[in-house]
């Protein structure tokens, strides 16, 4: 009983008490592991001071403050105090005038006696007899640790009740203490600080848990995605908890479609401003993360109206796109959409090529079996900010929606929608594909229903992350989620060096070490008076940091930490957004062999091996299909003419003086020379000392101009008479 207590209950919420005969002392000795035993305000020379003695006197100043100041118990009383003190008497002294004695008992304590026998019936309601029945074998095994699970029968007798046949749990002396040795491990190296909000099992609308506690995976500075990220299969593959309820049980998400007893794969979030929407798509990305590797899922986050959602999480190697800011670049929206259909498309030709697979989960399921040697094919959840806005100003991107709907089952690409409100008929089509819904709190009663058929979501309390998830077409679960946006809970090393004995700071300071016994009593060092006047004399040091490693993270809040120890481990993920093209390519890129040839002075060997005039001028963007190419003009055939149009400050000059610099550089004033008519604003100066320029006028020097295209006009016609006297049929004959 008591092993369920101590494991299922943070010592912030129970303080255990042992009060023993010497005789019994042995069979409780292993108490003394359990934090829950520890003292907060009393320490010896090896930590804590433990709440285990032969009386209940020895322990006064050991107890919590407020035990004596604690009524009478009463059901009405309301919310009782914490912690709840559990005072175990096997053999030990409860002094008569302890209040504990009283027939009505104190709030908030319970006193369980052990004794051989019964000594009178029972008669108070607020007492529980258990008699327990074990057998001769089991007695003799007790004290050797060795019982084995066996049937102890026991009758629970209550006041005026008949006795009710009950079956005992048997835990042997050893297994116990591995329990409460463990415990030790979860409350002190992690080094959490324990809160003391309602207990597991009692309703509390206010309650919320660690990520990474809810993970089980540790202090989130210790996250190791080397030895942490295991690949997840079966029912734990894309399932996590991301809440818990007011009960404090967990929530779990889990984006598998039906067919894999999941709730996915599709799903909606709504919430109204100041729900916390923001906040829980963060906590599920980052829990996804945390337990799922980028070579078994990859993320396409996506906030149409800013970056604030997803800030900070692209350097996440889970993350293919990180797409923000679409509103005022609606322009964006539409490349969008052919990177997501450019990826469908990807992912059918990957499946088609390794043997015309139906779905990526054989195609995988193959592939670790070694029977096709294509690329890993993560799962890729797709999450988008405020896409009812995306709809209102781009109404045909519902299409790509309903695309992904229709064939994210077996490409196992999973939409979740998120909005702040939600308008009927806004989801045309789409609708029967969004499996699971999540409602936070929202603007009204209508929107409630169009999520969850239910006004549940709009009278939820004003605390953010509280929500309803709704599994399936019956089940609604409210919850809290995890809150990952500010800084994890400062840990300590130990309660030992929280709370250390003058002798141990003495020897710490000195750097002598001393090993000294774990006892159930206190344990004491004796301190000379010379080292007395020392520790008098010199101001104490400060205590040293528990976990230097700390320091690093010390303004950082659990998201910020969580993706720094994951970034960079990893197969990064397949890129699907490439990132839009703002800043413009130069020539020192695009001609990257650029050389001097003897003869032919700076010069591109392998542009000039492409053919004749043929020369880069840009970059071109095929999101379709996830690349870019070089923009390629070739001006040696049928294209052999170029015409740029464009507004005021679009570039047209730009283009045009980059082309005839890509000419220059890949061929020679001997092969291609330029007449440039300017009327643009004199742009083309600072090109005057090319040597390939054979002439250029402007707009305010129009005899130039008609000299200039007077010349172009004569080399046009002495062109063509030396053609026919030579039978020469084109430039291409001509040339060497």
């Amino acid at each position: 009983m008591l092993a369920h207590i101590l494991a299922l209950t943070s010592p912030g919420l129970v303080r255990l008490v042992v009060l023993t005969s010497q005789e019994a002392g042995p069979e409780w000795d292993w108490v003394k592991w359990a934090p829950h035993a520890w003292s907060d305000s009393v320490a010896d020379a090896v930590g804590p001071s433990r709440l285990m003695a032969r009386s209940l006197d020895e322990l006064t100043d050991k107890l919590p403050e407020d035990l004596n100041a604690r009524g009478t118990f009463s059901s009405a009383a309301g919310e009782p105090p914490v912690p709840h003190v559990i005072v175990l008497v096997d053999g030990g002294t409860l002094p008569p005038s302890s209040p504990l004695t009283t027939d009505r008992g104190l709030q908030g304590v319970t006193v369980i006696s052990i004794s051989e026998r019964a000594e009178q019936p029972l008669i108070l309601p607020n007492r529980l007899r258990l008699a327990l029945a074990p057998s001769e074998s089991q007695s003799e095994t007790i004290l050797s640790g060795t019982l084995d699970e066996a049937v102890v029968h026991m009758n629970v007798e209550l006041a005026g009740q008949d006795p009710s046949l009950a079956l005992a749990d048997s835990l042997s002396i050893n297994g116990a203490e591995a329990v409460v040795r463990r415990l030790v491990a979860r409350y002190q190296e992690v080094g959490e600080d324990v809160t003391s909000s309602a207990p597991v099992g009692r309703s509390d609308p206010e309650r919320s848990e660690d990520l990474l506690r809810l993970l089980h995976l540790g202090d989130v500075r210790d996250f190791n995605p080397d030895t942490q990220w295991v690949k997840r299969t079966g029912a734990e593959r894309l399932s996590v908890p991301f809440a818990v309820t007011p009960e404090g049980e967990p929530v779990v998400l889990d984006i598998k479609e039906s067919a894999e007893n999941g709730m996915g794969p599709h799903g909606l979030l709504v919430g109204a401003t100041g729900s916390g929407k923001s906040e829980v798509l963060r906590t599920l990305v980052l829990a996804l993360a945390l337990t799922h590797g980028p070579d078994q899922l990859n993320f396409v986050l996506v906030d149409f109206k800013g970056g604030a959602t997803f800030a900070g999480m692209s350097d996440l190697p889970h993350v293919s796109a990180m797409i923000s800011n679409l509103e005022s670049e609606l322009g964006l929206v539409d490349r969008m959409a052919e990177a997501l259909r450019g990826e469908m498309n990807r992912r059918q030709q990957m499946l088609h090529d390794a043997g015309n697979y139906a779905n990526v989960m054989d195609y995988e399921q193959d592939r670790v079996k070694g029977k096709h040697n294509g690329d890993p094919l993560p799962a890729l959840f797709i999450i988008l900010d405020e896409f009812s806005e995306l709809l209102s100003a781009k109404p045909d991107f519902i299409d790509t929606f309903v695309a992904i709907g229709r064939l994210g089952r077996s490409l196992q690409m999973h939409l979740l929608l998120s909005s702040q409100r939600l308008e009927e008929g806004r989801l045309r089509g789409l609708d029967s594909h969004l499996s699971y819904r999540i409602g936070l709190r929202t603007f009204s009663a209508s929107e409630s229903r169009t999520v969850l058929g239910s006004p549940d979501a709009y009278h939820l309390p004003p605390l953010p992350g509280s929500g309803y998830l709704k599994s399936d077409t019956e089940t609604m679960t409210r919850f809290r989620a995890s809150y990952v946006a500010g800084k994890p809970p400062a840990r300590r090393a130990s309660r030992a060096l929280q709370l250390p004995g003058a002798a141990q700071a003495a020897d710490a300071a000195r750097g002598v070490v001393e090993i000294l016994p774990f006892t159930a009593q206190d344990v004491e060092v004796e301190v000379s008076p010379e080292e007395m006047v020392i520790e008098a004399e010199e101001p104490a040091a400060p205590e040293p940091e528990a976990f230097p490693q700390d320091a690093a993270y010390s303004d950082s809040t659990t998201m910020d930490i969580a993706v720094d120890r994951m970034a960079g481990h990893g197969t990064p993920a397949h890129q699907i957004w490439l990132p839009p093209l703002e800043i413009s390519e130069t020539f020192d890129s695009l001609i990257s062999d650029l050389t001097v040839d003897p003869n032919l002075g700076l010069t591109s060997p392998s542009w000039r091996a492409r053919g004749d005039l043929v020369v880069p001028l840009g970059i071109t963007d095929v999101p379709l299909e996830q690349r870019r190419e070089t923009l390629t003009v070739d001006l040696s055939g049928a294209g052999g003419h170029v015409a740029v149009i464009g507004g005021p400050l679009s570039g047209k000059s730009t283009a045009m003086r980059s082309l005839v610099m890509a000419l220059a550089l890949t061929r020679t004033p001997a092969e291609v020379q330029f007449y440039v008519i300017d009327l643009g604003g004199g742009t083309f100066s600072t090109m005057l000392d090319l040597p390939h320029l054979s002439g250029m006028a402007t707009r305010d020097e129009p005899d130039i101009v008609a000299r200039t295209m007077a010349e172009i006009a004569s080399l046009l016609d002495d062109r063509e008479r030396y053609f026919r006297a030579n039978r020469i049929d084109s430039i291409q004959t001509l040339s060497p």
